[in-house]
């Protein structure tokens, strides 16, 4: 169940990430959760997964079970993403060691709502399918 759960969240993350050609952010400092979110969903995009679960929390990536089986939900997600005209990644709310960063999209036709959850380890800002 958890991980059907995650492959939801995978699902509604890619959809965001069809419409973010190109958005890999060439920085050497920290990121924002922003950059993050942007990072992430342009390796999905790209099918970078390794990069892609590197960015992934901890706690998610223990979730997952294995780099090779997100690698894997990934790819049968990516066959299910429907078509995306625009997405914007807007907003973000800082609460200590946790963000949450809002993303627009425009899936037929039709403006989609959503956010994705970030949580800080060790300075970074890492990506978060599973409640911390």
């Amino acid at each position: 169940m958890r991980k059907l759960i995650v492959l939801a969240c995978i699902l509604s993350f890619l959809v965001s990430a069809t419409g973010l050609v190109g958005c890999a952010i060439i920085d050497n400092g920290p990121q924002s959760p922003k950059q993050v979110v942007e990072e992430f969903l342009g390796e999905l995009e790209t099918g970078d997964t390794n990069t892609a679960w590197d960015m992934l929390s901890a706690k998610t990536q223990k979730s997952l079970g294995s780099e090779d089986e997100f690698d894997s939900l990934v790819n049968k997600t990516l066959g299910a993403v429907e078509q995306i005209e625009k997405i914007e990644v807007g907003k973000t709310t800082i609460d200590h060691n946790t963000a949450t960063v809002t993303t627009t999209a425009i899936v037929n036709g039709k403006k989609k709502e959503g956010s994705q959850k970030l949580v800080k380890e060790d300075g970074v800002w890492k990506i978060t399918l599973v409640p911390e």
